[in-house]
């Protein structure tokens, strides 16, 4: 069972990094790592080559980069990950959202002992962004529920709901509500993971400052799309191009 893991990144080249870093050290390493840089100013890319090569080892990581900057694209750029993946788990983190590392092999334990689990959905805990950086990792952690955008899934699962509407870039929100309100129209099994066998850390106050976050368009469209028949739609409608940086 191939594990494939999906960061998209927005100017966070720091925390990127450290994200990278810790999916590579956990227990059960990923077999690959699609990083999906969403038009940052910097180019992710530069950054990510500086990875120790040891550390990647026979990891697949791939850098991915949409060459047209809009606004709240998380769900062009996570079926962007999910074209280029090759896995049959895929993982869809937030760059803030890092995994503990025994996460992946918890979860895996999931789906390979119970073939009717779909998704497995992941609590998290707050965790300063200073002590995420640093080698020996965060020291309190203060738990939380799962986020809706982050959590592991079969890839069929995916395929079936269409993957991400695309429809709702441009404006906050709402594209992870609908996609797990899809998993639940087709009876998809979920099973969520118990804080002592796996958390997202999350440091507190990592939003991207500056951005619109008003949801008015995004609550209509989902609305409206939440019961059409027909799922799915056009596709990475915008420029990208993709670098290998290991594997």
């Amino acid at each position: 069972m191939k594990l494939s893991v999906i960061i998209p990144v927005y100017n966070s080249p720091e925390l990127a990094f450290a994200h990278v870093r810790y999916c590579l050290q956990s227990e059960r390493r990923p077999d690959e790592i699609i990083v999906v840089d969403d038009a940052s100013k910097e180019r992710l890319a530069d950054t990510l080559r500086l990875m120790p090569a040891p550390l990647m080892g026979d990891c697949r990581i791939v850098c991915a980069r949409v060459n047209k900057d809009i606004q709240w694209n998380q769900a062009g750029a996570k079926n962007l990950g999910i074209w280029l993946s090759r896995g049959d788990i895929l993982a869809f983190e937030d760059v803030e959202h890092v995994p503990e590392p025994w996460l992946y092999l918890k979860a895996l334990r999931v789906f390979e002992a119970n073939a009717a689990v779909g998704r497995v959905a992941v609590p998290r805990c707050m965790v300063k962004k200073a002590e995420l950086l640093t080698a020996e990792g965060p020291k309190r952690k203060h738990d939380h529920t799962p986020a809706p955008g982050v959590w592991l899934a079969r890839r069929e699962v995916i395929t079936a709901a269409g993957g991400y509407d695309e429809d709702f870039a441009g404006q906050y929100g709402y594209e992870d509500t609908l996609i797990l309100s899809r998993f639940f129209d087709l009876h998809v099994k979920v099973a969520t993971l118990a804080p002592k066998d796996g958390r997202y850390m999350v440091p507190a106050n990592c939003h991207t400052p500056g951005m619109d976050r008003s949801t008015q368009r995004n609550s209509e469209l989902l609305l409206k799309k939440r019961w059409q028949k027909k799922w799915g739609g056009p596709v990475l409608r915008f420029p990208f191009e993709v670098e290998t940086i290991n594997g």
